[in-house]
C-alpha cells in the first residue's frame, strides 16, 4: 500500500533505484540545498530530483501519509459529514484568467463540497501586492462563521497565506484554522524572481507577453512587477522562516518532475535556469519544500502546474480525507476555545466506518 500517486513508470523507477542506491548513506535531513545542488552538478538535475523523491517517499512520517492517502484514494467515496467547517482556497497567480488554474481550484472545492464543507475562493488578485493579498486572505478567513477552517493554497497563494500569518499573530482566526494543505507552495519565494525578473529588458518582457498573451500586455507587465516581490532571500518580504500557529496540521504537496515532465515553454526555461540551484518544479526549489514542518506528500512526474495522468479530482479527495482525519486526531477531545458544544473529534468519528486509514 506504500505507493505514491501517480506511480512512476518502469523507466523512472530504474532511475530512482539507481540513484538512491548510490547515495544510500544519505538521509532526508542531510539533503541540504547545497548538497542537492552539488549532486545536480555531478549527476544531473533528474538524478538529484529522483534522490530527493526517494528520501521524501521513504521518510517514516511521509510514508504513513502516503499509505493513508492511497487507502483513501482506493476506498469508495463516502462523505465525511464535515458540518460547521469551511474549506477555502488561496489560488495561484493568474487564476482569474487561466482555465487550467481554475479547474484545479474547482477540483479542490468539489471534493470539499462533497464532504459537507462550506467553500470559498479567496479573491486574491494577480496584479495586487503580496501584502494586499495577505490582508485579503486574513479578512476572508475572519469573515467566515464556521467553527473549523481548512485552507488550501497553491503556488504564490501559499506565500500570501504565510504573510497573513506573519501579519496577524494572535488573531482569533488562527484558533479556527485547523489544517493547511500547501500545494506547490512558494512559501519562501521563488528564485525565478531573483534570476529572471530582477533585470528584465524589453525583449524579455515581450517574451512573457507572447507566452501569456491571453492576459493582455498591461496585465502581464503588472504581474511581472508584483512577481518581483516574491524573490528569495533574508532581505526580501518572504525572507522570514515560516512560523506556523499552534494546532494547525500542515500537509505539503510537493511536485517532483524530471526535465521531460515539464510541459510549458516558460516553465521549461525556468526549470533549466533554476537547475543551477538544484532540483525544482519550474518555480520552487525542492530543497526549500523538504525543510517545511508537517507532512510531505510527494507527487512524482508533476511540475508546478500539477499536470498529471492521475485522476486529480480523486487525489484531491483522498488528500482532503487524510487531512481531515489527521486534524481530528490532533484535536483529540478538547472543545474549541471559542465555542461551547460537542467536541468535533468524538468517539462516533473515531469509530466511523468511513475512516479507512
Amino acid at each position: 500500500m506504500h505507493r505514491p500517486l501517480p506511480i512512476p513508470s518502469v523507466e523512472d523507477w530504474e532511475l530512482i533505484r539507481e540513484i538512491s542506491g548510490r547515495f544510500a548513506h544519505l538521509t532526508l535531513a542531510e539533503l541540504t540545498p547545497a548538497l542537492l545542488s552539488e549532486i545536480e552538478r555531478s549527476d544531473g538535475v533528474d538524478a538529484a530530483t529522483a534522490l530527493a523523491f526517494d528520501r521524501a517517499w521513504h521518510h517514516p512520517v511521509n510514508r504513513a501519509c502516503i499509505e493513508s492517502v492511497a487507502r483513501w484514494y482506493d476506498a469508495p467515496r463516502q462523505p465525511l459529514d464535515a458540518c460547521d467547517a469551511a474549506f477555502l482556497v488561496v489560488p495561484n497567480g493568474g487564476y482569474e484568467v487561466d482555465p487550467a488554474s481554475q479547474q484545479m481550484c474547482e477540483q479542490l472545492l468539489e471534493a470539499a463540497r462533497r464532504h459537507g464543507f462550506g467553500t470559498a475562493i479567496v479573491p486574491a488578485s494577480s496584479t495586487s501586492s503580496l501584502d494586499s493579498n495577505a490582508n485579503l486572505v486574513l479578512n476572508t478567513l475572519a469573515s467566515r462563521r464556521e467553527r473549523v477552517l481548512v485552507v488550501a493554497s497553491i503556488s504564490v497563494g501559499s506565500a500570501q497565506f504565510k504573510l497573513a500569518i506573519e501579519r496577524s499573530a494572535g488573531h482569533e482566526v488562527w484558533q479556527r484554522v485547523r489544517a493547511w494543505v500547501n500545494v506547490c507552495g512558494l512559501v519562501d519565494g521563488t528564485p525565478v524572481a531573483n534570476l529572471l525578473l530582477d533585470n528584465l529588458n524589453e525583449s524579455d518582457v515581450a517574451m512573457y507577453v507572447r507566452w501569456f498573451g491571453n492576459l493582455g500586455e498591461a496585465t502581464v507587465r503588472q504581474m511581472i512587477e508584483v512577481s518581483r516581490e516574491a524573490g528569495r532571500g533574508a532581505d526580501r518580504i518572504l525572507g522570514k522562516p515560516l512560523g506556523l500557529p499552534e494546532g494547525i496540521h500542515l500537509l505539503n504537496v510537493v511536485p517532483f518532475p524530471l526535465r521531460r515532465h515539464v510541459i510549458y515553454e516558460h516553465t521549461r526555461l525556468f526549470h533549466d535556469v533554476l537547475s543551477q540551484l538544484g532540483p525544482n518544479d519550474g518555480f520552487g526549489l525542492i530543497a526549500d519544500m523538504l525543510q517545511k514542518p508537517g507532512e510531505l506528500y510527494p507527487v512524482w512526474g508533476a511540475d508546478h502546474y500539477i499536470n498529471l495522468s492521475t485522476d486529480v479530482g480523486r487525489l484531491a479527495d483522498a488528500l482532503l480525507c487524510h487531512t481531515w482525519q489527521r486534524m481530528q486526531e490532533g484535536l483529540g477531545c478538547q472543545r474549541h476555545p471559542t465555542t461551547a458544544g460537542p467536541c468535533m473529534a468524538t468517539d462516533q468519528f473515531r469509530n466511523d466506518k468511513h475512516v479507512v486509514a
